[in-house]
Formats: C-alpha cells, sequence, structure tokens
C-alpha cells in the first residue's frame, strides 16, 4: 500500500473526507493547525506561495472555515508569476 491510495481512501465517493479523517480533526487542531497556518503565512511572506497553498490546503482540508488560511490560499492563487 503507497502513498496515493492511502489518500485516494481519505474521501468518500462524493469527495467529503472519510470518517477516519474525520475523526482526526481535534487532534489536527491542537497540534498541527497552529503551526501549519503560521508556516503557510511565512511562506507567502517570502513569495514562496506553492508551498503557502499547500500548508493553508492542509489546515483547510480539516478544518473548512479556517479563515486566515483561506486567506493565504486565495491570495497565493491570485499572484501572477507564482512559483
Amino acid at each position: 500500500m503507497g502513498i496515493r491510495s492511502a489518500a485516494a481512501r481519505s474521501a468518500c465517493a462524493d469527495g467529503s473526507a472519510a470518517p477516519w479523517v474525520v475523526a482526526l480533526q481535534p487532534m489536527f487542531v491542537e497540534f498541527v493547525g497552529e503551526f501549519a497556518y503560521r508556516m503557510a503565512v511565512q511562506l507567502e511572506g517570502v513569495g514562496r506561495c506553492d508551498e503557502a497553498r499547500t500548508f493553508a490546503a492542509a489546515v483547510l482540508g480539516m478544518v473548512p472555515d479556517d479563515a486566515g488560511s483561506a486567506g493565504v490560499y486565495e491570495r497565493c492563487s491570485e499572484r501572477p508569476g507564482r512559483r
């Protein structure tokens, strides 16, 4: 079993997160969420938008209503010539 097969099982057929992923949300919020958001902000600040979007997307995958991460993702998506 590889990364791709594990990732495929992280979502239901309708695109929503699988129950086992949803169950990890409290742990993600407590131990990872703030770090991932701060990394996104710092990476955006130095112009590394592709990487910033990756961190912001990780937060949004677990906490879809996180306004800060949504802002980073949106701003970085709009930057012309982002790298």
